[in-house]
C-alpha cells in the first residue's frame, strides 16, 4: 500500500563528497571554505546542463537526482575532468577532491527531497569510490555499458551498511572502453581472440630482430672486410647512424609530425576554429576561459563571478551590502551597483550568495544569444556593449 503524502519514482542518484574534509578545514578554514563553495557552484552548473537537480548540498556532500543514467555518469566525468584541472592551480595541500557515487534505483518523493535504499546505496558507492574517481552500481552499469565511451572495472559484490544484498560496482575509467574485469564468459572467451594476431606480432618482431642480427654481423656484406664503410650515410641500405646531423636538417625538437596525432609540451594550445576579432573584451574573456577551448561554459562563467563575489565580500558572511559593493574598487562592482536592486530579491538591503547565483545564471542565459551552452566572445563583447 503505498503511504499518502509520498510518490516513488526511478532515478538515477548522484552523490558527492570531499575527501579529507576535516583535515583540509583543521589547515585553513577559511580557503577551504572558499574553494569547497567554488567547486559546488561548479557542480551545480554542470549538473544543470546534464538535465539533473541538485536536490540539497548538505555540508561538504551534493546529492542531486537525474532522470537518465548516462546523463548522470557524463555529469560525474565532466565533474572530475573540470575539478582535476582547477586542483592544479591550488598548492598540493590545499587541493579538494570528490568521490562520487551513481545508482539506478526506486526512492521515494516527498516535496523536493529523496529518500530511500536508491539514494543510501548512491551514498556507499561514492565510499568505495578513488579520490577524484567515480563508482557505480550494477544497475546503472547494465544502462550505459554499451552508450558511454568509457572503460569500466568490476570491484565485485560489496557488502555495504544497512543494505540488505550486497551491491555489485563498477570504477568507471576515464578513458577509451576497457574488457570488464569479473566477466567470466568474457575472461574465457578473450585469449581466443588475442592468439593469433598477439603470436602473428611477436613472430614478425622476432623475425625482424633476426635480421637485424645478421644484417649487423655482415653476413649479406658485398665487401666483408669494410663493414664501417657500410654504415656510411651514403649507403641506401644502411640504417640510421648515430653521426650529428648538420643544423640545416637537424628537425626542431618542438616539431611533431601531424601523422602522429600528438601535439609537443611546447606548442602553443589548439587553435579555435573561429577566432573571434580582436576588440574590447579579449582580455576578460581570457579570464573567463580558463580551459582555454575557444568557449566558455556556465561553470566557468560562475566560478569567475564567485571569485570577484568573495572579494567583494569583506565581512565574510557569505552576502553583500550596498556597502561593500560601493566600496569595491574593481570593475566588477560597479555591474553589481547599477543592478543591485535587480539582484537584491528580498530588498533588504543586501543580497546573499543563492541570490547572486541565480542572477548569474540568469546573467548567462541573457549573454548566450545562440542558446548553445556556452558564450563566445562576440557574445561577451555584445553584452558589455548593451551595458553602456
Amino acid at each position: 500500500m503505498t503511504t499518502p503524502g509520498f510518490k516513488r519514482k526511478l532515478s538515477a542518484i548522484f552523490m558527492a563528497d570531499v575527501v579529507g574534509y576535516s583535515r583540509l578545514m583543521g589547515e585553513n578554514e577559511a580557503a577551504t571554505l572558499r574553494t569547497l563553495i567554488t567547486y559546488q557552484g561548479i557542480m551545480d552548473g554542470l549538473i544543470r546542463q546534464h538535465r539533473g537537480r541538485v536536490v540539497e548540498s548538505p555540508g561538504d556532500a551534493v546529492l542531486a537526482e537525474f532522470s537518465s543514467v548516462v546523463d548522470a555518469v557524463q555529469c560525474a566525468v565532466a565533474v572530475q575532468k573540470e575539478l582535476q584541472a582547477r586542483n592544479i592551480e591550488l598548492p598540493e595541500n590545499s587541493r579538494m577532491q570528490f568521490r562520487i557515487g551513481i545508482n539506478l534505483g526506486d526512492v521515494i518523493e516527498e516535496g523536493e527531497k529523496i529518500y530511500g535504499d536508491g539514494v543510501n546505496i548512491a551514498a556507499r558507492l561514492e565510499g568505495l569510490a578513488e579520490p577524484g574517481g567515480i563508482c557505480i552500481s550494477k544497475t546503472a552499469f547494465d544502462h550505459i555499458e554499451t552508450k558511454l565511451p568509457l572503460g569500466y572495472e568490476f570491484l565485485g559484490e560489496k557488502t555495504v551498511k544497512n543494505i540488505a544484498r550486497p551491491v555489485g560496482a563498477y570504477r568507471v575509467l576515464l578513458e577509451p572502453r576497457v574488457t570488464v574485469a569479473g566477466e567470466i564468459d568474457q575472461e574465457k572467451t578473450q585469449p581466443r581472440r588475442l592468439t593469433k594476431p598477439v603470436v602473428a606480432a611477436a613472430l614478425v618482431m622476432f623475425m625482424a630482430a633476426i635480421s637485424v642480427a645478421i644484417w649487423k654481423s655482415g653476413f649479406f656484406s658485398s665487401q666483408p672486410g669494410k663493414e664501417t664503410a657500410s654504415l656510411s650515410p651514403r649507403s641506401p641500405s644502411s640504417p640510421p647512424t648515430m653521426v650529428t646531423p648538420s643544423p640545416q636538417v637537424t628537425p626542431s625538437p618542438q616539431v611533431v609530425s601531424p601523422k602522429l596525432g600528438a601535439p609537443s609540451p611546447q606548442e602553443a594550445p589548439p587553435t579555435r576554429v573561429a577566432p573571434p576579432p580582436p576588440g574590447k573584451g579579449i582580455s576578460l574573456y581570457k579570464d573567463l576561459d580558463t580551459n582555454n577551448d575557444g568557449k566558455v561554459t556556465l561553470s566557468e562563467f560562475m566560478a569567475w563571478r564567485e571569485a570577484r563575489f568573495n572579494f567583494l565580500d569583506a565581512n565574510k558572511d557569505g552576502s553583500l551590502s550596498r556597502m561593500e559593493v560601493s566600496a569595491g574598487k574593481i570593475k566588477f562592482a560597479q555591474l553589481l551597483r547599477q543592478n543591485f536592486d535587480l539582484i537584491d530579491a528580498n530588498q533588504d538591503q543586501m543580497f546573499s550568495r543563492e541570490e547572486f547565483r541565480e542572477a548569474t545564471r540568469l546573467r548567462f542565459s541573457i549573454m548566450d544569444a545562440n542558446r548553445d551552452g556556452y558564450l563566445t566572445q562576440n557574445e561577451l563583447v555584445e553584452a558589455k556593449a548593451g551595458q553602456k
